[in-house]
């Protein structure tokens, strides 16, 4: 197996990894003490415990109002991308998640609630379209923060019966599933899509369902 020879060297460098660690650390401290990034934490904690979105203020800007949402997460990027520059070999301390063609970011987690950034990248190959659904018990809200993609929502009636249609979501676009009962697909991104997820587990979740 080759290894490059500056990860070698880091792997025999107690102190160096240290150091890794401290600046990378600092960084998303640094961007957590920005003003209205711990406003959002607060509102977070508050929604996370099972508060209404709607009482959650900061939160709930940051999730319809685009210039709120670039707020949050334009500091996050300046700080982070200051660090690696200076630490090409840190890690960022967030949990992630990569799969083709979408790379997931958790920001926050407070109780039942979680704050993500998700990252579309443009197909190789000509997508098609899904045969399936995926409907899983929780709350979501998303706003798209730039790009833009084709994708699917799907309702379930009362009666079992599934609604589809079809979409093209670009910056500043919304898109809301509320409970177990709805559910969205990005299709195929057209233009790299950022968005901003906010995600509730209730306190009992039920079994994810394709159909």
């Amino acid at each position: 197996m080759l290894v490059h020879p500056e990860i070698a060297a880091l792997r025999g460098n107690g102190p160096g990894q240290r150091r890794v660690q401290a600046r990378m650390t600092a960084a998303s401290c640094a961007w957590r003490a920005v003003p209205q990034v711990e406003t959002i934490a607060r509102a977070l904690d508050a929604y996370g415990a099972g508060a209404p979105l709607e009482n959650c203020r900061a939160l709930a800007q940051a999730l319809c109002d685009i210039g709120h949402s670039r707020a949050l997460i334009l500091p996050w990027i300046a700080e982070t991308t200051v660090a690696l520059r200076e630490e090409p070999l840190g890690e960022v301390p967030h949990r992630y998640r990569v799969a083709p063609g979408l790379t997931s970011i958790q920001l926050m987690q407070s109780g039942r609630a979680t704050l993500s950034l998700l990252a579309y990248e443009r197909p190789v190959a000509a997508p098609s379209d899904p045969e399936t659904a995926l409907f899983q018990d929780r709350e979501t809200h998303e706003i798209v923060l730039s790009g833009a993609a084709r994708g699917t929502s799907h309702t379930m009636t009362e009666t079992g019966r599934i609604v589809t249609c079809d979409h093209r979501w670009k910056a500043g676009d919304r898109i809301r599933c509320p409970d177990y009962r709805h559910a969205r697909q990005v299709v195929a991104a057209e233009e790299a899509m950022l968005l901003l997820q906010l995600t509730r587990l209730p306190d009992c979740p039920g079994p994810t369902r394709e159909y």
